[in-house]
């Protein structure tokens, strides 16, 4: 087998890119390893071939607090004891850049699902449209006389 020179193969040692990659995202409500395992393994038997070795970033954002690392890395051994991987701690939580150097996991900028509930979205698509419905039943002031309407 004949090998190229390294200059002729490649430029450069290695590329970067930023790709979109398919992200499990884990929203915490609970800290307890026992319950995050259960939940788990109940959601892997469905399609267990999908689960398998999956990346995962844990989001805290429904946590009334900001857990401490003790808290959190049992979560972590639970999570890996069903399979998947912890890649990261998702952005966008007061402190969660120091808790996620601790864990020695990154944050990941921009990959908050949205905050609100779908009854929260449905209900301010309710409030919306009646206040478009309000203002468009406000009769309009009637128009200012002309000089064809014989006034002068």
């Amino acid at each position: 087998m004949s090998r190229q020179p390294a200059a002729a193969t490649a430029a450069t040692a290695l590329d970067l890119r930023f790709g979109q990659v398919g992200l499990l995202q884990a929203r915490l409500r609970s800290l307890d390893p026992g319950a995050v395992i259960d939940e788990l393994s109940g959601r892997i038997a469905s399609a267990p071939q999908f689960f398998r070795s999956t990346a995962v970033c844990l989001d805290l954002a429904s946590l009334p607090e900001l857990p401490a690392v003790a808290e959190v890395r049992p979560v972590m051994d639970a999570v890996r004891r069903a399979g998947m991987i912890v890649v990261g701690v998702a952005d966008g939580v007061p402190g969660a850049e120091e808790l996620a150097k601790a864990l020695g996991l990154p944050v990941l900028a921009g990959f908050r699902a949205a905050q609100q509930s779908v009854a929260q979205v449905r209900a301010a698509a309710a409030a919306t449209a009646a206040a478009s419905a309000a203002a468009a039943r406000v009769p309009e002031p009637p128009a200012p006389p002309t000089a064809q309407s014989g006034l002068v």
